[in-house]
């Protein structure tokens, strides 16, 4: 979040903000990173361009072994943390059937 992009008197991202994580101090609108639920309400009501990006790097889970799950959370997280997820799931996939083929 970069506030010094947004208009003055603006708080229309902290009003939307539905957890909490956006609010308004000394007239700035400050952020709450352990609150945020990512669902970028204030990145879709910003009347500014690029004062606010919502990046979700990782969903915190219990280990799923289902492609349905792959796919579900590559949608939820952003490109960069989706190419990073690939390749752990695929190192992990490479991983046991390594140990299938030794055992």
């Amino acid at each position: 979040m970069t506030p010094d992009g947004c208009p003055d008197g603006c708080h229309a991202c902290a009003d939307i903000c539905p957890s909490g994580a956006l609010y308004v101090e000394t007239g700035r609108v400050e952020l709450e990173e352990t609150l945020c639920i990512f669902c970028r309400a204030c990145q879709n009501v910003c009347p500014a361009e690029r004062a606010l990006e919502v990046r979700r790097e990782r969903v915190r889970h219990h280990p799923v072994r289902s492609q349905l799950w792959d796919e579900t959370q590559a949608r939820l997280i952003s490109a960069s943390a989706r190419l990073r997820f690939l390749e752990e799931s695929g190192s992990a996939k490479r991983e046991r059937a390594f140990r299938t083929r030794i055992d």
